[in-house]
């Protein structure tokens, strides 16, 4: 899978339906940019005849991998993603994340430790969770508290539970 970490002025918004709500997702020139979900869908949506044919391509991958995740299955594939708000640290956070198979979780401190060698990072980690601009595809869900309990969600408690269920039960 690619990754960019440069961000062109053109964007498009494009909506993907699903049983859950609308989600948004959002590609530059380089990929996948950005997933809004149901409830905070930006107004503004381009028409999908006036895309570039890679961003149609881009956005079926897409569409594809959303309803996947949200079977609790990781998706066969994911367009290239567009990293560029995220900071040297925040990517090599989100990059790791993409490893973490549907089903597991892993602590922020545990996460902190991968990324960095130790495990006083956690808040950092957690921040660039919360940053995270592509959720579901880059699962900052699957990361809980030490303790084993959920732990924040930038889309709230509610989602990061259904989605951790899903998982589970494909899982098991």
């Amino acid at each position: 899978m690619g990754v960019t970490v440069s961000m062109s002025e053109d964007t498009y918004r494009l909506p993907i339906h699903t049983p859950l709500g609308t989600f948004t997702a959002t590609y530059s020139n380089r990929g996948l940019a950005k997933i809004v979900f149901p409830s905070f869908r930006p107004p503004l949506l381009t028409d999908l005849q006036l895309c570039p044919s890679k961003i149609k391509k881009w956005h079926c991958i897409t569409k594809k991998a959303i309803h996947t995740i949200l079977n609790g299955i990781a998706p066969c594939e994911v367009p290239p993603l567009d990293l560029s708000p995220g900071s040297t640290f925040e990517c090599k956070v989100w990059k790791y994340l993409l490893k973490i198979p549907p089903g597991r979780t892993i602590s922020y401190g545990a996460l902190a430790k991968a990324v960095t060698g130790s495990s006083k990072y956690a808040r950092a980690v957690a921040r660039a969770c919360k940053k995270n601009p592509i959720p579901l595809v880059i699962p900052c869900h699957r990361v809980i508290y030490s303790n084993g309990t959920l732990g924040g969600y930038a889309l709230g408690k509610k989602w990061k539970r259904l989605l951790l269920e899903r998982e589970s039960k494909i899982a098991r």
